[in-house]
């Protein structure tokens, strides 16, 4: 019974991490999936993983995955920090197991979680292709 279990996790950890596909209008489906389409393979020196389930909003990389769901609620005015990296700017939310980031001042708005042991480098290399998100505001400097 043990090494059945044993062989369900691996099973389930070579399927990806689950991340739930946000709402979304037509129009931010559409320029979701051209973002998406833009990600890089690698990402900080982690490969690209299929998320469950398999959706154009998503994506993933490493394990423990660094996530990725376009499409999400913009963030509004906020006093939690906020960063621009590489001419994309990111609203920060810590979290227990490491921290959240939301673009602010695009739309439709794109949520990358970073891992407790991962720093901010990813952000700086999804800037080419976030930078395809229409500006709704000057940003946060």
């Amino acid at each position: 019974m043990l090494a059945v279990a044993g062989v369900t996790t691996v099973a389930r950890s070579h399927l990806g991490p689950a991340l739930t596909p946000p709402p979304v209008s037509a129009g931010e489906r559409s320029t979701c999936e051209i973002v998406t389409r833009l990600l890089p393979p690698e990402l900080g020196g982690l490969e690209r993983r299929t998320t469950r389930p398999t959706s154009t909003l998503t994506a993933a990389w490493g394990e423990p995955a660094v996530t990725l769901r376009c499409g999400v609620r913009e963030p509004g005015p906020t006093e939690d920090d906020c960063y621009g990296i590489d001419g994309v700017d990111w609203v920060s939310v810590p979290v227990d197991d490491g921290a959240i980031f939301v673009t602010y001042g695009r739309r439709p708005a794109v949520e990358v979680k970073l891992p407790a042991n991962y720093d901010s480098q990813p952000l700086a290399e999804l800037s080419d292709a976030l930078e395809h998100l229409p500006r709704t505001t000057t940003g946060c400097s």
